[in-house]
């Protein structure tokens, strides 16, 4: 399946991934949070402002997701 996107502004994301996976992005000073079913990924965004910024961390945040759940830590 994939990421459906139900609402993004500047600051803000909020979607499911797979059709189920409930995804919540905010944008906290120099900081992007995603979190994906519990999962928290972290990332600066000095570069990349607003909504840029969410879209490219919420990717990142699918990617690292995804290998965590094919890899999972002993």
């Amino acid at each position: 399946m994939g990421l459906k996107i139900e609402h993004m502004d500047e600051t803000s994301l909020k979607g499911t991934l797979d059709g189920m996976l409930p995804v919540r992005g905010t944008i906290e000073g120099d900081k992007v949070k995603i979190a994906i079913a519990g999962f928290l990924h972290e990332l600066s965004c000095d570069l990349v402002t607003g909504a840029a910024a969410l879209r490219h961390a919420v990717y990142s945040a699918i990617a690292q997701y995804r290998n965590a759940q094919r890899f999972p830590a002993a």
